[in-house]
């Protein structure tokens, strides 16, 4: 990982599944006989909520689901954003 700002370590890589992850970083310490040993470990978490194969990524997919939707619009003016639909 590099390091970015203080206290800060960024990485990317590609996630092959969908879900919750939970991240461990380890860092080591040189010990009195001169091995790594580990001496702090930080955590964190990423989500990848869906499948890339369901992603709405192109303008024609989105189209499509705002036709599927219940009046879904894709560039609806800004006054018809606000009204009731009752």
């Amino acid at each position: 990982m590099s390091q970015t700002a203080p206290g800060r370590y960024e990485s990317s890589f590609a996630l092959d599944q969908y879900g919750s992850f939970v991240l461990r970083a380890s860092t080591p310490k040189l010990g009195d006989n001169g091995e790594l040993k580990p001496f702090a470990s930080s955590y964190g978490h990423v989500t990848n909520p869906i499948r890339a194969s369901t992603r709405a990524s192109s303008p024609t997919s989105i189209a499509e689901a705002c036709r599927a939707g219940r009046g879904g619009t894709l560039r609806p003016k800004p006054s018809d954003v606000f009204k009731s639909r009752h």
